[in-house]
This record gives structure tokens, sequence and C-alpha cells, in this order.
């Protein structure tokens, strides 16, 4: 008799949910991949699907809650239940990253799904907290040769989507049907390779979290990366001057007026150079290439981060109205100061 060996399928190089989720369950778990809903739900619980309550042995459709951004599911005999409802399928289908070139539908749907969530996890660091404590429930009992497995295989998928980007050309990239900027991608996949080769096993798991958050947001990802460094700690462009009175509304003590955001210190979200001190730098630009790593740095309010001291939402974006009636309380008390400087000198 003779013997024969399967051959081990190739590591995934795209950088898609799909791919993730074949990973997980069947290289690391050697388990089924679920249907598609639950791994949206086990990957983002609560994000994106929201259970209708039920008695577990009735069918119903889900549907998708255009007002709430959530699709809304039963649970039939322990999983969520799609039933025949088309719309709810071509949204998981693009979320998931299984949906056709040509018959793709719902793109728009996802879009806002991908822009809700970008938003909730930038502007809400709980949230991004819920998200972390759900990725690491996926990994609670694994054994130590599913951490050897999962080690291995994440390695080689993180190096497997790099090199294929290295290799693909920028039109065969805008012809993708998941199509994502090469400054973004990049911008990411070193955040994965940084806490990848941390080696700890927090580091690990935010690293596989960045894969995740990549795939599902693709474009979107930027407004995470602009406020969390690789470890997902704040980054913060502190204003100097800026601060809260005992009302928690901000004042402003600086005269520097002429630029568009005073009292502002600007950090390279990459590197962490002073930007104000770089040559030829302006508040005015929306957008600053750092002029020691080359990263675009964006220049807007959404980026601003309240001071450490702050009493109350300490690190949290700062909040337009106040920021701007601060400014225009301090004009105009400049002016009334100028005139009466004015005034005493008319008089001497």
């Amino acid at each position: 008799m003779k013997s024969s060996t399967r051959n081990k399928p190739a590591i995934p190089n795209e950088l898609r949910l799909g791919c993730i989720a074949s990973l997980y369950y069947k290289e690391v778990r050697e388990v089924p991949v679920p249907k598609q809903i639950e791994v949206l739900d086990a990957f983002f619980k609560g994000f994106i699907v929201k259970e209708i309550p039920s008695d577990g042995q009735t069918k119903k459709n889900a549907v998708y809650n255009d007002m709430d951004g959530y699709i809304e599911a039963v649970r039939y005999q322990g999983s969520f239940h799609t039933g025949q409802s088309k719309r709810v399928t071509q949204i998981i289908g693009r979320l998931i990253g299984t949906a056709k070139k040509g018959i793709e539908k719902e793109r728009k749907t996802a879009s806002l799904i991908q822009e809700k969530i970008a938003g909730d996890l930038a502007n809400n660091e709980d949230r991004l907290n819920d998200l972390r404590c759900g990725v690491l429930d996926l990994f609670k009992g694994f054994s130590e040769t599913e951490w050897e497995r999962f080690f291995l295989t994440f390695a080689d998928y993180i190096n497997a989507v790099t090199a294929r980007r290295e290799a693909i050309s920028s039109r065969d990239k805008e012809l993708e049907l998941f199509p994502m900027d090469d400054e973004i991608f990049y911008d990411l996949m070193e955040g994965v390779i940084n806490e990848w080769n941390i080696n700890t096993l927090e580091s690990k798991l935010n690293s596989f979290t960045w894969l995740l958050l990549g795939a599902l947001l693709r474009n979107r990802i930027s407004r995470l990366t602009y406020v969390y460094d690789s470890g997902f700690r704040p980054r913060r462009s502190q204003p100097a001057s800026l601060r809260e009175n005992e009302d928690f509304d901000y004042y402003y003590e600086g005269d520097d007026l002429d630029k568009r955001f005073p009292g502002i210190e600007w950090y390279c979200d990459r590197c962490g150079e002073h930007l104000n001190s770089q040559e030829g730098f302006d508040d005015h630009h929306h957008i600053w290439k750092c002029t020691n790593c080359g990263y675009k740095n964006e220049i807007e309010i959404r980026n601003i981060y309240d001071p450490e001291d702050s009493e109350v939402n300490a690190g949290q974006p700062t909040i337009p109205d106040k920021f701007f009636k601060a400014l225009k309380e301090r004009t105009d008390e400049l002016d009334a100061q100028e005139n009466i400087e004015d005034s005493s000198r008319r008089r001497i």
C-alpha cells in the first residue's frame, strides 16, 4: 500500500477578514470556519451584529438597521441566522472580503459601517478596549500547541501579505476588489510588524488586532493610526497654552493668533519629531510631510487632544466649539487691551 501526504495549503496573501478567519479557525484551531456572520461577531463582537431576542428555535431573516448601522439577527439553535436576506448577505460579503467582482453590491452600506466603526474607535478608548477584550477572548483556553501554530501561521501571513503588496503593480492595486492606498497599507503593516517583533504575548495580540482592523476598515484604518500608536496608546498633539477653567471651558493665554491652531504643539505620528520646529512648518497646511521620516501628518482639529493635566477629558479629542470659542475670547481680549493702550497714548 502506498502512503500519500497532502501538501499544506499556501498561506493566503491578501489582507481580508476571510483569509484571517481561515487561518485562525482552520490552521490554528483546526476547526471548521463558522458562517460569515459568526466570524464578524467573533472578531468584532458588538460592533456589527446585534442579537434580536428570540426563543432560539424560531428562524427569522436578518435585517440591516439603516438608522443604527447594525445587522440585526436572531440566534437559531445557538448561532446567528441570516435567512433569505440578500441585502445582509451582500453586506457581509463586502466586509468579509468574499464578494465577487462585477456583481458586488452594498458597497456604500459597508463603507458606512467601516466609517462608523473607525470613528467609534478613534473617539472612544473604552470602545477600543471592548474590541481588544473581545480579541483576547478568542485566545482564552488555547493549548500550547495552538499558541505555537498561531505564532508560526500569522508570522507567515504577515510576510506573505507584505510580499504580495510589493510584487503587484500599481494598476493591479487599483483594480483590486478591495483596494487600499499604499501609504495607508504600509503605515498599518509597519505597526503590525513592530508589534509582532516585540515578541510578547500582548504585542502579538496587538499585531493580530491591527490585522483584523486593517482587513475590515481598509482605507479608513488611517483614522486609527493617526490616533493610536502600534501598541494602541493614544498619540497626543497637546495644546501648549490651551487649558480648562473651573467650569471646564477652554481658555487661551497666548498671542500667536495668526496661526490656524494657536498654542498647539504638533508631533509626527510616525517618528514623534516636533513638527513646529521643522523648517517651513505652517499649520495652515492641512497635511505636513515630516522632514525627518517623510510621513504625511494630518493637521486638523480632530487630531488635537486635551492636555494630560486636564481635570476632565484628559487625552480625549479637543472639542472644536470650545477650542474656537477660547480663541475668539482671547482675540477680543487683545483687541480690548489694544484699544485701551491707544486711548492712553492719545491722552498723553
